[in-house]
């Protein structure tokens, strides 16, 4: 599987190297040359926290890029967790956009719904059953995997019906395995609801279904749209970038990573209590 995503990198490095211009010093050229860039999408994810299995850090290129770098060699599998998705993709924080409230992993260079429903199972079950998805939705595994604005029309409302699963069974308090069953019959809803022309773009069909999937689970009530609190919070908590806004190099240093990864395995310490109550008590 893991040769798989292999291809995707020809396609997340530009949008690293869009984001930045030639003036950056050497730690910064160094970086973006030579780390290792992750991308996550569930429309942009802004402001998480993207770490492997060991706890190295990603820092995210710039304010307005979803793609972060790691600096060395990320071990697999990757989670994001945190930040928010710019749903309207204006770039600006808004009470428009909702929080990225649940986890995202992968055994790849993309993080998605998708690729986290293949994350949590085994890499052999995994495979079976993106082969038994793309098969089922008429997809191939590679558009599964790719992120939803450079995603084939089928390959995106497969991302949303497994969104919207996430999200259920998180309300449900449950950490049961997801249901191919469950995410094809929502496939076919949406797909019997979505009204796109074929020949729109990536980027426009995955705009359009992603703000009608958040608009309905929003209506449900199980997730909800950022507030004033959430805004402030968010922006006082912004980790350090790689590139500010004005193009000047931020001043990301190694000291900051030694502590991230030391709060990192604090949270995920905790994590892993929360996890096993919360199985026990199923």
């Amino acid at each position: 599987m893991k040769k798989r995503y292999t291809y995707l990198i020809a396609t997340i490095l530009p949008l690293v190297f869009t984001a930045c211009n030639s003036s950056s010093n050497d730690t910064t050229d160094n970086l973006l040359t030579s780390g290792y860039p992750v991308v996550v999408e569930r429309g942009p994810v802004y402001d998480c926290n993207v770490t492997d299995s060991e706890g190295k850090i990603a820092i995210q290129v710039g304010e307005h890029n979803n793609t972060y770098i790691f600096k060395k060699k990320p071990k697999f599998p990757i989670r994001a967790h945190g930040g928010w998705i710019d749903v309207d993709r204006d770039g600006n924080l808004t009470e428009k956009d909702y929080s990225l409230d649940i986890n995202l992993s992968s055994y790849g260079d993309t993080l998605t719904p998708t690729t986290t429903f293949f994350a949590e199972n085994n890499e052999t079950d995994g495979e079976e059953l993106l082969e038994e998805l793309a098969k089922e939705t008429n997809t191939t595994i590679e558009e599964l995997l790719t992120v939803p604005s450079q995603g084939t029309k089928n390959s995106i409302i497969v991302l949303n019906a497994v969104y919207e699963k996430l999200i259920e069974r998180k309300n449900d308090h449950s950490n049961a395995p997801l249901a191919i069953k469950a995410i094809l019959e929502r496939y076919q809803e949406i797909l019997n609801n979505t009204n796109l022309d074929d020949n729109t773009s990536s980027l426009e069909m995955a705009s359009s279904i992603e703000e009608e999937t958040m608009l309905k689970l929003h209506g449900k009530g199980l997730i909800k749209k950022l507030d004033k609190d959430d805004i402030k919070k968010i922006k006082d908590k912004k980790p350090k970038k790689i590139k500010d806004d004005d193009e000047e190099e931020s001043e990301y240093e190694e000291e900051d990573e030694e502590k991230e990864e030391s709060e990192y395995e604090e949270e995920h310490e905790d994590e892993e209590e929360d996890n096993n109550s919360t199985t026990s008590n199923i």
